[in-house]
């Protein structure tokens, strides 16, 4: 039976919580990746940081007092460049996801796929106790699985 070390990734970019939000959009940017794990200085997971994270923070609403002194006091656009410029200031820990759903190296197959699946993600970290050791995504379940469906039906072109 498949495990998840036989399709994970070991070559994972990953964050510090004191990171700025900067280095991670320009880390999602150059490796067009939607997604990172944050770890400490002993590589043990601390959370994840995500595209849906970020967009949470530009996007959230504000209060109604918030938005009647947006209305009398400031310019739309000066407020809006504000916001972005103390959000690429601000460290991973304030935007990052601490409750983070993981898995090891001997979960399964199937039971990954159905993590990434009924949780919606787009991949998960793996884990060794506490230690992050690599991430399994969407794309390579369905590649590993197409590979083998390939392999098993003659189709050698995988």
């Amino acid at each position: 039976m498949a495990t998840v070390r036989d399709l994970m990734r070991q070559d994972v970019y990953a964050v510090k919580a004191r990171d700025k939000v900067r280095d991670v959009l320009k880390l999602f940017v150059e490796k067009q990746v939607s997604g990172v794990p944050v770890v400490d200085d002993r590589n043990n997971l601390a959370g994840i940081i995500t595209d849906a994270d970020i967009l949470r923070e530009v996007q959230e609403p504000p209060s109604f007092i918030d938005f009647m002194t947006f209305i009398m006091v400031f310019d739309s656009e000066a407020v809006m460049e504000e916001k972005m410029y103390a959000l690429l200031e601000k460290p991973v820990q304030k935007l990052m996801t601490t409750s983070v759903v993981t898995v090891t190296e001997e979960t399964s197959l199937s039971d990954v796929a159905q993590i990434l699946s009924r949780r919606k993600f787009k991949k998960v970290p793996v884990v060794q106790g506490r230690k992050l050791v690599g991430v399994v995504s969407r794309g390579d379940v369905v590649r590993f699985l197409m590979h083998e469906f390939l392999s098993k039906s003659g189709g050698n072109n995988a």
